[in-house]
């Protein structure tokens, strides 16, 4: 959210030698940057912090050599104060799930460092003194909510800021007797960068998209940001704009769910960045419309532009292929469209000035209060956004499996989407399906190395089934598979009990013999079949051919050919059954049906 126009009085303040030296302590502060581990490590880091550092010091020089008015007046606005205390309570909730928001602190802080000196030395060197306050904060903050450039091109990050600056500063027009900037900072840098990455193809130069996912990492991340923002709507009156843009978006999809069958976005009617957007972000009382009435259609254009623009990037992206990554910039949804909605802001104005000339004094004076609408926002909240978040059908896999079983297009990759959510969340058993689906090519192309690295996060995490299937593609790679299959028998995967027999089978009989009693007690067939074959051949402890006789019957009759092949011998010999040729020979054919070669080379 940007800045707000009501504030304190502004104080006495600052002049020359001590306001140079404030001005300076500020500087020394952010160059203290270069001391941090992360970006003296990171060439990147060094460059973007150095350079600005750099840049800021030959102006400050400039503006002193100038003999420029040096003055400082400290004014701090109540939406300021307001806003930078919302904003660290946004950060607060997401840090706690995602720990790259606390790493990324000292950079937070060092950018509130390099707007504020920029801000105070670009005053004076156009000769006037400056309103030192808390101007800085919603700006860095808002940005940071939703775009971090990359370490190695983290220079971009201190451009981003510098243009906002320079929009605030020199892009301007009247409106209602007063000289207003026309965009809002964050949001016309944020939306300058998204054009710009997207039309490069250098997407990866930020973390975007890991943005949009964490916000929604903890348990309360909606009511989070809903409770951040009604704390801001009781400074500036701006309720209606996000109630329209989240009543637009979530009518908007019931109409695509009833046109299409499928939901618009997958899991959820409103997607965690889009709803801090309309409440944090589209919100910005200076640059949006100034009438209420203005603002809900502003609210009511925001929300159908996300929808739609959602759509559009999904045009332009595309999957990984032989020459390039994939390309997802569906992200950048909810910032293109406010460089645009701040430009129609009078029209929007003079739109409902003409209706509400029309309506007359049929609106009551009631329902025109700021309270009133907080009121009917909340209701809103409480019985239409957290059911279409919360409770939205889509946010279940067993939604999509059936669905990707059937071969419905998409479903497989919105399925595959769900499991690598909840794997980041970490759900064990979450990375094993998605290591399974991606092992397999469902849901995107194979790759058997992403599937690794998932089975191994589950396994890690305690999903018994992970470390079996880790251990199958191990095999299969010639790599040491037993303390998998191990790992997996030890909680309680019988699959792996069985694997486990086979590893040990030729060396270790004995404990072949305890994997395999494990296995078959624990409802494997295959178990139970290997046990017959140990007990029948005395591999492991004494032979004990009637023992093995009725595991050898259940996994023969469960389809196996080995099992199969084994009664056969027996029923023909005598050995632990009665001799029956007869049902030895159709033993022997089931075997060689199963496809047990030998048994087929029998006669």
């Amino acid at each position: 959210m940007g800045a707000g126009e009501a504030g304190a009085p502004a104080s006495e303040g600052l002049q020359g030698r001590a306001a140079l030296a404030l001005v300076g302590g500020l500087w020394l502060a952010f160059a203290a940057l270069l001391a941090l581990p992360r970006v003296h490590e990171s060439a990147g880091l060094l460059v973007g912090v150095g350079g600005s550092a750099a840049v800021l010091l030959v102006l400050g020089l400039l503006a002193a050599g100038r003999g420029a008015r040096l003055g400082l007046v400290f004014s701090f606005k109540r939406a300021h104060v307001a806003q930078a205390c919302v904003h660290s309570g946004v950060y607060l909730y997401w840090g706690m799930y995602w720990p790259a928001v606390g790493a990324q602190v000292p950079l937070l802080i060092g950018q509130v460092l390099f707007l504020t000196v920029l801000e105070v030395i670009a005053s004076w060197l156009l000769g006037r003194r400056h309103r030192l306050g808390l101007g800085a904060v919603p700006i860095v903050f808002s940005t940071n909510l939703f775009l971090w450039f990359r370490d190695d091109v983290f220079a971009l990050q201190f451009a981003m800021l510098a243009f906002a600056w320079v929009t605030k500063e020199y892009v301007k027009w009247d409106r209602g007797g007063q000289r207003l900037h026309v965009f809002n900072p964050s949001g016309i840098a944020l939306a300058v960068a998204a054009y710009l990455l997207i039309a490069t193809g250098h997407t990866d130069w930020t973390r975007a998209w890991e943005i949009s996912q964490s916000l929604g990492f903890g348990p309360l991340a909606y009511e989070n940001i809903f409770l951040m923002g009604l704390i801001v709507m009781t400074i500036v009156p701006v309720v209606l704009l996000t109630l329209g843009a989240a009543l637009t978006m979530l009518a908007l999809g019931a109409l695509w769910t009833a046109w299409t069958g499928t939901f618009h976005f997958i899991d959820t009617g409103i997607p965690i960045a889009v709803f801090l957007g309309m409440n944090l972000l589209a919100t910005d009382p200076v640059t949006t419309p100034h009438h209420r009435l203005g603002r809900l259609f502003a609210g009511v254009l925001y929300g159908a532009a996300v929808f739609f623009l959602y759509d559009a990037l999904k045009l332009l992206g595309h999957g990984a292929t032989a020459d390039e990554p994939a390309l997802v910039v569906t992200y950048f949804d909810k910032l293109l469209f406010l460089p645009v909605l701040n430009l129609l802001a009078p029209a929007l104005d003079a739109l409902a000035r003409r209706v509400e000339a029309l309506a007359g004094r049929a609106v009551p004076r009631l329902l025109r209060l700021n309270l009133v609408h907080q009121a009917v926002w909340a209701a809103a909240f409480v019985g239409l956004v957290l059911p279409a978040t919360h409770d939205h059908p889509g946010r279940q896999p067993e939604h999509w499996r059936g669905r990707c079983e059937a071969g419905e297009p998409g479903a497989c990759g919105h399925l595959l989407d769900l499991y690598h959510q909840a794997c980041r969340d970490g759900v064990a058993t979450a990375c094993h399906n998605a290591g399974v689906m991606l092992e397999r090519g469902e849901g995107g192309a194979a790759d058997a190395d992403a599937a690794a690295r998932l089975y191994r996060q589950g396994c890690d995490g305690g999903a018994p089934a992970a470390c079996h299937a880790l251990g199958t593609l191990s095999r299969a790679r010639g790599q040491a598979a037993l303390p998998l299959f191990e790992r997996a028998c030890e909680g309680g995967d019988a699959a792996g009990c069985h694997e486990a027999a086979v590893e040990t089978a030729a060396e270790q009989p004995e404990r072949a013999r305890a994997f395999a009693q494990r296995a078959c007690d624990a409802g494997s067939v295959a178990g139970c079949g290997g046990l017959g074959a140990l007990l029948v051949q005395g591999r492991g402890g004494p032979r004990d051919p009637a023992a093995a006789a009725p595991l050898l019957e259940r996994a023969c009759a469960a389809g196996g050919g080995p099992a199969c092949a084994n009664l056969a011998v027996m029923y023909r010999r005598g050995d632990g059954v009665p001799a029956d040729a007869a049902r030895a020979e159709a033993l022997r054919q089931q075997a060689c049906t199963a496809g047990v070669q030998a048994a087929c080379r029998w006669q």
